[in-house]
This record gives structure tokens, C-alpha cells and sequence, in this order.
């Protein structure tokens, strides 16, 4: 059985000693949810054992107390949003994938496509492996379990340094999580930290959903192990140059998200600018310096309706373009915020952000989540979806910061 085609875009979340991980990590994932609408997943860790809900469709669809997704229990989960692709939408093909080893249960999340998962598949099934699923990911479970090194992380670099292509991963064991990019950086990973737990995300918007803080990007080639003892960091061998697909910026990312200290809403803004300009003026603004993917991407898709871009980031909605939470755009900071309050008769978790410029002005940003069908006196966001308003309410103050899925 081959495996399925393409499925460059997915979303990924873990966390590390934190209650209710399974309402946080859903949480997360519907922040998230424009990286993948085909089906979710969630595992979590508890007394030794893997708990977990997989279902195909929306996040808001089956995690739910209804549902039955934030009944998992445990402090530590990993989860994961997937990319619609032609076939292979059953049930075993949703992450995360788990497995039996002799390092104990492994559950594992990947973002991004191994090109050589064919060859080492028709390696595997002549040894005797036997798979459950159709995607690529399986293959690194596989080689993982067959390794001879004496430690997980030792079989994890091992396998690894068999496979290519673009891999961002999330792996739980019983004692750690442990978080990867592969040597040339294609896809995202960002780490942050919310009390004393640690989280990792593909955006950083699923921070912000939860009130949680982003502390860095993952490097290219490294591999971040969260345990009881904090985190530490190691180096895939090999890290080539960084090669991160443009296309994150331009299509996949949510536009609230930061990355490599470049606020999405901003470089598709800077992109709208390109195509009213001369070729390589975005790569200069960016810093990317000339680059003919650059100039032929904006040139011909963006080019007689780069206002999309410029002025209202894409087709996206609002004026995301016009304003950047970080450098490069006018911004120089932002400051989110939580509390309870009272809509209607009704409790909800409002979530306000507030952007800082450079010249002074700031925006304000409300996104609020009305709590319906879960239990009395529960913390944190309980319904998923929500409304963006400006804080003066008007126009001129309503701004989209995502596309679809009710950003």
C-alpha cells in the first residue's frame, strides 16, 4: 500500500506539566486550525499510560465536553491538526501516531514531507515491519523501535539521519517530550512557556489563545527535550543552511503569527509593496537579499492585486497589513491579557491584545470566548471560535488578525 500524496501543512502543539493539558492543547489546535481541517488528534500521558481522542473534521467539532476530547487526563499531551489530501483520510492515518518500544510508548507528531519515505518503507517491509497507516510519519516511529542505540534520544538521531525532507516533530514519552526541526529549518516550531509548564507550537497565535508566552524559535536542526528537570538542547549532525518555505509566510501562517522575529501580517504587506515595485525589492526589505523565487512569486500571483496584500493581507479580511506587532513594520511590542467576564448573563474568557508602535500609537485587540456546556467554575476558555474588535468598537478599530475558522 503506497503512501498518500503531499501534505505539506499541518499544526502541531505539546505541553509539559500543565493541568487540563487536554483542554489547553485543544485549545491550541483550533488556534491553529487553518494549518489542517481534515482531522485531529490528541494524546496525552497519564499514571504511565497514553490516553488518547482522534477524530476527522474540525477541532471544535469533536473536542468538546460533549465530545469527550478534554475528558484525557494527565499534565503532558501532544496533538496535532491535519492537512486535507487526496485519499487516506481513515481514522489510523490521524496523528499523533503511537507505538510500543523498548524505550516505552512513543507518541509522535510531524509537520512537512519526507521525500525518501517510499525507499525506507520498501526497506522495512522487507525486514518484516508491518504498517497500520499510509502516511510518511510512520516510517520514523519504525526506525525509531528497530534502533540499536542505548538511549531514546541516541534512537531518535539515529533515525533522523536516515530520513530527508522537512520535518518539524513532537514526540512524548513516559519521561519527556522531546521537539524537532529538521537540519535546514523548512518547517516551523516555536517553544514558550505558560506558569512553570513549557509548550511548543508550530504558530505563535496558539500561544496567544492560551495567555501563554513565546520564548524563542527552534533552531534548525535541534532537537529540544522538556522533562522534570527543564529543558535542554541538543544538535541533529549535519544542520545544512536554513531553508524555510516562503510559503509559510505567504499562505499557511496565520497572519497574527511571528516568526523569525517577522510578523506574518507584515511580510505579506511588505509582499503587496513588491509587486507595485521593481523586482527584489521585498527580498531587500526582508533581508532576504535578491531572490528570484521571491520576485517570480510575488511577480506573477500577486502581481495587478497586490492590494490584497498591501492593503488587507491577502484574503484574509480587515486591514492586517497595515500594522506590525513586531520589527520591520512600525511595531515594537505587544502585551496580551485574560480575565472572566460576564456577557449577557453569560461567563466568558476575554483575551485582550494590545499592540505597541513605534510612534507612539496603540491598538487594542478583544477576542472573546462565551463559556457554554462545560462545567461550573472551570478555568480558562471553554467554547472554541470568537469575534476580534478593536477597542473603540468602530471601523476604524475592527481588525482581523486570522482568516477563516471564525478568526
Amino acid at each position: 500500500m503506497p503512501i498518500e500524496g503531499l501534505k505539506e501543512e499541518c499544526g502541531l502543539f505539546a505541553v509539559f506539566g500543565l493541568e487540563d493539558a487536554a483542554l489547553h492543547t485543544a485549545l491550541a489546535l483550533h488556534a491553529q486550525q487553518h494549518r489542517g481541517q481534515e482531522g485531529a488528534g490528541i494524546v496525552t500521558l497519564h499514571e504511565g499510560q497514553f490516553q488518547t481522542h482522534k477524530a476527522a473534521g474540525l477541532v471544535s467539532d469533536h473536542f468538546s465536553a460533549d465530545a469527550g476530547g478534554f475528558n484525557l487526563d494527565g499534565d503532558r499531551a501532544v496533538g496535532h491538526v491535519r492537512y486535507s489530501t487526496v485519499g487516506g483520510s481513515g481514522l489510523e492515518n490521524i496523528q499523533p501516531l503511537t507505538l510500543d518500544t523498548r524505550f516505552g510508548p512513543v507518541a509522535l507528531a510531524h509537520n512537512g514531507t519526507l521525500t525518501n519515505a517510499e525507499t525506507l518503507r520498501a526497506e522495512l517491509l522487507e525486514q518484516g515491519q508491518i504498517f497500520t497507516t499510509r502516511i510518511d510519519t510512520e516510517v520514523i516511529l519504525h526506525l525509531i523501535a528497530r534502533s540499536s542505540a542505548a538511549t531514546f534520544v541516541d534512537a531518535l538521531q539515529e533515525a533522523l539521519s536516515r530520513v530527508t525532507g522537512a520535518f518539524s516533530l513532537l514526540l512524548m514519552t513516559e519521561e519527556a517530550i522531546y521537539a524537532v526541526r529538521d537540519p535546514n529549518g523548512m518547517r516551523p516550531l516555536v517553544m514558550g512557556r505558560m506558569g512553570q509548564a513549557t509548550l511548543f507550537a508550530s504558530e505563535t497565535c496558539a500561544f496567544d489563545t492560551l495567555g501563554a508566552r513565546w520564548t524563542r524559535d527552534l533552531e534548525p536542526g535541534e532537537i529540544v527535550l522538556v522533562d522534570a528537570e527543564g529543558p535542554t538542547s541538543q544538535r541533529l549532525p549535519g544542520a545544512g543552511p536554513e531553508r524555510f518555505c516562503v510559503f509559510e509566510y505567504l499562505y499557511f501562517m496565520r497572519a497574527s503569527t511571528v516568526f523569525n522575529s517577522r510578523a506574518v501580517a507584515d511580510v505579506r504587506a511588505r509582499g503587496g509593496l513588491a509587486a507595485r515595485s521593481p523586482f527584489g525589492a521585498f527580498g531587500s526589505a526582508m533581508g532576504f537579499g535578491r531572490d528570484p523565487f521571491f520576485e517570480a512569486a510575488f511577480g506573477g500571483s500577486v502581481a495587478g492585486g497586490g492590494g490584497g496584500f498591501a492593503g488587507g493581507g491577502a484574503s484574509q479580511g480587515g486591514r492586517v497589513g497595515e500594522w506590525s506587532a513586531f520589527g520591520g513594520g512600525g511595531g515594537v511590542g505587544k502585551s496580551t491579557s485574560t480575565r472572566t467576564v460576564m456577557i449577557n448573563g453569560r461567563r466568558a474568557t476575554r483575551t485582550t491584545t494590545t499592540i505597541r508602535h513605534a510612534d507612539g500609537r496603540e491598538e487594542t485587540f478583544t477576542d472573546e470566548h462565551v463559556d457554554e456546556g462545560f462545567p461550573e467554575g472551570g478555568a480558562g476558555p471553554r467554547a472554541l471560535g470568537g469575534d476580534r474588535r478593536g477597542a473603540g468598537g468602530d471601523a476604524e478599530g475592527r481588525r482581523r488578525l486570522g482568516g477563516g475558522f471564525g478568526y
